[in-house]
């Protein structure tokens, strides 16, 4: 699953933020995504398509706090001479990070040769069944608004954005617990 995420999200503009030297890019953003993923598969929910081309993880959040807990020296050891980057990118969400009960899509990501085949959507559309029948909202954070239009379809709205000056901008999306549909 990490090398999932990774392949995601090696090219991209956050990755390129988080880790500056292309040389250390894929190595550090490989470490970060599977201590995430690791703890998510031991207290949160992941889900891996069959065919291992795209996967998801959820972190829960009830009563404000997150499940997901970075250990600094953890963070040190994964990030090295990165780890002011993931700092405040954790700062960053941190403070924009609703405090009601919820499930934080962390992670959504597909192999790059599998992208726009539906798997996403597919994974997407699974959790937030149970997160209707739960009652439970879902939350993510986005810095490409290209991809609003397909969050919109599953319900989700953006926020106002946030940022590091310098840095990426981010979108919070925000999904409500739909109503089972009457019959």
């Amino acid at each position: 699953m990490a090398e999932i995420v990774t392949d995601a999200l090696v090219g991209t503009t956050l990755a390129a933020w988080l880790v500056t030297d292309p040389a250390d890019r894929r190595s550090v953003i490989f470490a970060w995504s599977r201590s995430l993923v690791e703890h998510a598969v031991d207290h949160d929910t992941v889900y891996l398509c069959d065919d291992e081309s795209a996967a998801a993880v959820w972190l829960h959040h009830h009563l404000g706090g997150s499940s997901c807990v970075e250990d600094r020296e953890q963070l040190d050891a994964i990030c090295g001479p990165h780890v002011h980057r993931f700092l405040t990118l954790d700062r960053l969400f941190d403070l924009h990070h609703p405090t009601e009960p919820h499930h934080h899509l962390r992670f959504l990501a597909a192999r790059p040769d599998m992208r726009y085949l539906g798997r996403g959507n597919a994974l997407l559309t699974h959790h937030h069944r149970l997160l209707d029948a739960s009652g439970l909202p879902g939350y993510f954070e986005v810095n490409d608004t290209l991809a609003w239009d397909s969050y919109a379809h599953h319900g989700y709205r953006p926020g106002s954005p946030f940022g590091d000056p310098g840095g990426p901008q981010f979108w919070p999306m925000w999904r409500a617990p739909r109503l089972p549909r009457a019959r």
